[in-house]
């Protein structure tokens, strides 16, 4: 049975609706069966038992509906059986001339609001059937009046077993309709949440776009500062030889910032700076700048970078991007693990994978990780890191998508178009 079969006014469902309708008919009948008990036609108690086993048998009917929907033959059967039982009530209560022959109306109603036209017809031509049966095998006699009110009778259910079913065939159509424009009002609702929830996000993150080319502008002076300052002192004789590395490290980072502050603003004027670049020099600068967090976390890189893969765009970018990326994989492996990097060639795309051996990402977290604002570290997180690694690599013609290892872990692919082949180079470890 479909649910537009099922609903009716006020969201009750029809056979339902049925339900309560013939049990509080029959109760009438038995209450009313019961105060008529000194009517020296009705033949007491057997009139009250065969009104009650009226009632169960239209109770057996919609249940048998609502477990076996698509058996609808089997209501219909029960339904049908009804008109048997109404004979016998006739039986009970005064033969042919019984006013309880009105009940033969129950199971036509009742096979409108279940079935369909097709099994209303049968049980109107049973319930006919039924009525002329009794009334022949009552009457040896027949004359004009008799054969007028048995037609009489068998016109008014035909007649009502039409209206109910044009009433009730109406009132489907009408449902299924309403149920259309339900839906269609949900699916616009939707849209409209989807909407506005895309506006409130993107007026976030214009407001955090502003702030934060504001707080970039601000950090260029001590970040001029910083690299002054470790220039001086590499430049100076005196400075002690065991930590020139780790000053190297410090102006490397410092010139990667202050490159990184002025591709931001430069983006935010909608001139950002464009060349030519090989994608191994950007993966080797970031892994550069991440060495020291790698090995205090007991972190194993192995790294596959070919040279010759040129690639057009912004390489503060697209080191911006590996960066969030080892990040990422140097807080899912706290105990130590394995990051692995390989650059290889697809077609006319160089397709970087990096991969680690933390405990994965979930499925639910997956399919929002690139949103804005989603970030799975709490506080720690702002939710922003791969919504713009990804915007990045799409502004570069790219794309950067996420996956499961097979082995276990996490492994980001960021695939850029590629303007040179590049040689296969061993695998070395940092």
């Amino acid at each position: 049975m479909t649910r537009e079969d099922t609903v009716a006014r006020g969201g009750q469902p029809v056979d339902l609706l049925a339900q309560r309708y013939e049990s509080v008919l029959c109760v009438f009948l038995i209450a009313l069966a019961f105060l008529w008990r000194d009517n020296p036609e009705l033949q007491f108690p057997r009139v009250l038992y065969l009104l009650a086993a009226l009632l169960v048998l239209n109770l057996a009917a919609g249940s048998s509906l609502r477990l076996w929907p698509t058996r609808k033959w089997l209501s219909a059967a029960i339904t049908l059986s009804n008109c048997a039982v109404i004979t016998g009530i006739l039986s009970a209560s005064g033969g042919p001339e019984s006013k309880f022959w009105v009940l033969y109306l129950l199971p036509i109603y009742t096979s409108s609001l279940l079935l369909g036209s097709r099994e209303t017809a049968w049980i109107t031509g049973g319930a006919v059937a039924f009525n002329a049966a009794f009334s022949a095998a009552s009457t040896p006699v027949w004359d004009l009046a008799l054969l007028c009110s048995l037609a009489l009778k068998s016109a008014i259910l035909a007649f009502s077993a039409a209206v109910t079913c044009r009433i009730v065939g109406k009132e489907k159509d009408s449902l299924r309709r309403l149920d259309i424009q339900r839906r269609r009002l949900r699916r616009l609702e939707r849209t409209d949440r989807d909407r506005t929830h895309q506006a409130a996000r993107n007026e976030g993150l214009a407001q955090v776009g502003l702030e934060s080319s504001e707080l970039l502008h601000d950090l260029r002076n001590p970040l001029t500062v910083i690299l002054g300052t470790a220039s001086l002192l590499l430049e100076s004789e005196g400075f002690p030889e065991a930590l020139r590395e780790d000053l190297s490290r410090i102006e490397r980072s410092a010139q990667y910032c202050k490159r990184l502050a002025g591709g931001v603003l430069k983006a935010a004027r909608q001139a950002g700076e464009q060349g030519v670049f090989d994608l191994a020099d950007v993966v080797d600068n970031a892994l550069v700048l991440y060495e020291k967090k790698f090995a205090r976390r007991s972190i194993q890189v192995e790294c596959r970078s070919p040279h010759g893969s040129l690639v057009r765009g912004d390489a503060v970018e697209i080191q911006r991007v590996f960066m969030n990326l080892f990040a990422n994989a140097a807080d899912a492996m706290p105990q130590g693990g394995v990051l692995r990097v390989d650059l290889s060639r697809e077609g006319g795309s160089v397709r970087a994978a990096v991969e680690d051996t933390g405990p994965g990402i979930d499925a639910k977290t997956l399919s929002t990780l690139f949103q804005a604002f989603a970030t799975t570290k709490g506080d720690k997180g702002t939710g922003l890191g791969l919504y713009l690694s990804r915007e990045i690599a799409r502004r570069h013609g790219g794309e950067l998508s996420v996956e499961n290892a097979p082995g276990g872990g996490a492994r980001f692919l960021l695939t850029l178009p590629v303007l040179a082949e590049a040689p296969a180079l061993p695998v070395r470890l940092t």
